[in-house]
């Protein structure tokens, strides 16, 4: 995942909210099933079957795939878009996610919550004016879902993180029906106007 156009609402950015402590990307590495995502994620919309697959690279980053599928026109069909990730501070939660060559240093990509086997809690908030603010979060999961437990406990914990962030007005369930092909091949993108050509047809 990575932050993009999302919820933007009135108010500053939160700050000093807490993220994972002792990071430790190693373990974070892997693929993700996303669950639960913002609602106004304009390149989510319609999609299913979304995942996020963190590979480690040579050079201390790391590699970013998201992938999901897509109605077009007359058939799904698999789209990525491929980029890289780093945590300035190694240990610290608080990273940066570039995609299509950008070099980004603003971060926007908080790990709020993770025990990196079953589930990890993603936030950003960009400041739009001065008084506004675009807001990303997303749920994702080792699995394709979460226990309906294990999901109200996250809940209640990004609550007392983030409590101005409505949980209920500003996300949904992201699909992940049985017969999802994860293996397909998918077409990449690689600006963000194809981007948004094609998941805005």
């Amino acid at each position: 995942m990575g932050a993009a156009a999302a919820t933007n609402s009135f108010g500053a950015c939160p700050v000093d909210f807490p993220v994972v402590e002792d990071f430790d990307a190693s373990h974070y590495t892997g693929r993700w099933y996303e669950v639960v995502r913002d609602t106004a994620l304009w390149f989510e919309r319609g999609s299913t079957c979304t995942t996020a697959t963190y590979s480690p690279l040579p050079n201390g980053y790391i590699d970013v795939v998201n992938r999901a599928d897509y109605w077009y026109y007359w058939y799904y069909m698999a789209f990525s878009i491929h980029g890289d990730a780093h945590c300035p501070v190694a240990t610290e939660a608080k990273c940066i996610v570039d995609f299509f060559g950008s070099t980004g240093t603003r971060v926007n990509y908080n790990v709020l919550l993770t025990d990196y086997s079953t589930y990890t809690v993603i936030y950003a908030c960009t400041p739009l004016t001065k008084y506004g603010k675009n807001e990303d979060f997303w749920i994702l999961s080792r699995e394709t879902t979460l226990p309906a437990d294990t999901l109200a406990s996250i809940e209640a914990q990004v609550a007392a993180i983030i409590p101005h962030y409505n949980l209920a007005k500003n996300t949904e369930v992201s699909p992940q029906p049985a017969d999802c092909q994860y293996e397909d091949k998918a077409t990449e993108m690689h600006s963000m106007e194809e981007s948004a050509n094609m998941f805005l047809h």
